[in-house]
């Protein structure tokens, strides 16, 4: 991961959400990483491709970048990701199947999207053959973004799809991690859940699951029949508001992280044996443990900010307080194998 690298090299991450756009710099020197700046939009309506533009300025305008080089990231129905097994190749010979490959694992129509791979493992639990990752972005978005950014004046340096990045911030900040054992991560957004579960340091699966924290919120503001505000005030101190209002609406995230663990372990032949959550649906109270006791697993808050040191320019408190929503942007900046 760490490899030769640019001394004080200047890159961004910017985390283009449904509901805001979360970016944050950095500063690479020797090894040493740095956040100079840092801001989030959160517009007074959805972000959508009618006003993406506007906001996505006004973002930039703000945060005042001195870099020029950005990385940014795809979720949902822009990008698919799919693990298979294949006969043991190199790279090389991976890289020149890989359209006849894809064709067959992927729903769009290969001249629409940008396709890439990678090997995982050399020998998967079939020995014969080994574990490899495709990752398709259709063109028309990628091309969009790259052509929005560069109309503000950025090159965008680096795309990437918001569950690896996602993954990329936990094994930064959780560098001792047991090879042994396996490991889901979480990241409740407001319309997806980014959902990977990996083993050591390898990703072995990913998922957008298409519910997030603004579906589960609001269904528990009609169960409970309270605001949102009062949800948040009770939830702190009366168990039965924990377990009614938060338990039903859940519960259908809750069948389709099942379903992941379930396809994992049938694969696999391993079990989940942690659960690591983010995204600032994280931190409403009583959420962990509903998960720890709905899935019989330990479930943790991990922080993805605290591998990075904050400089002078930016508000502490302000980026800690946010930093359960920043697990894409941090992921983005840990891309240092590009720098």
């Amino acid at each position: 991961m760490f490899n030769k690298k640019k001394n004080n090299f200047i890159y961004a991450a910017i985390d283009i959400g449904t509901y805001s756009i979360k970016i944050l710099e950095a500063v690479a020197d020797q090894g040493t990483y740095t956040l100079t700046k840092f801001h989030i939009e959160t517009p007074s309506e959805k972000i959508d491709k009618k006003n993406i533009q506007k906001v996505v300025f006004q973002a930039l305008e703000k945060a005042n970048l001195s870099a020029k080089d950005i990385f940014i990231s795809l979720s949902g129905q822009s990008a698919v990701v799919r693990f298979i097994h294949m006969p043991q190749m190199t790279e090389e010979a991976l890289k020149q199947s890989l359209a006849f490959e894809a064709d067959k694992h992927m729903p769009f129509a290969i001249d629409d999207v940008y396709i890439n791979s990678c090997i995982l493992q050399k020998k998967s639990i079939d020995k014969d053959k080994m574990s490899v990752l495709f990752a398709a972005a259709k063109k028309e978005v990628v091309d969009q973004r790259i052509q929005m950014f560069k109309d503000f004046g950025y090159n965008v340096a680096l795309i990437d799809i918001d569950a690896f990045a996602v993954f990329n911030a936990f094994i930064m900040s959780e560098p001792k991690i047991n090879k042994d054992e396996s490991f889901a991560i979480l990241n409740f957004g407001s319309t997806y859940t980014n959902t990977v579960i990996g083993s050591g340091k390898i990703p072995f699966f990913c998922r957008d699951i298409q519910i997030g924290g603004e579906y589960i919120i609001k269904e528990a503001m009609v169960k409970s029949g309270l605001t949102y505000e009062q949800l948040i005030s009770q939830s702190k101190d009366n168990e039965q508001i924990k377990e009614e209002s938060l338990r039903m609406p859940i519960i259908q995230l809750l069948d389709e992280i099942r379903l992941s663990f379930g396809y994992y372990e049938n694969q696999y032949g391993a079990t989940v044996d942690n659960v690591f959550v983010t995204g600032g649906f994280s931190s409403f109270p009583g959420i962990l443990e509903v998960l720890q006791d709905a899935l019989g697993v330990n479930v943790l808050r991990w922080d993805p900010v605290e591998t990075f040191n904050i400089g002078p320019e930016i508000d502490e408190e302000k980026i800690l307080n946010a930093r359960n929503s920043l697990a894409v942007a941090v992921g983005l900046l840990s891309r240092t194998d590009i720098i």
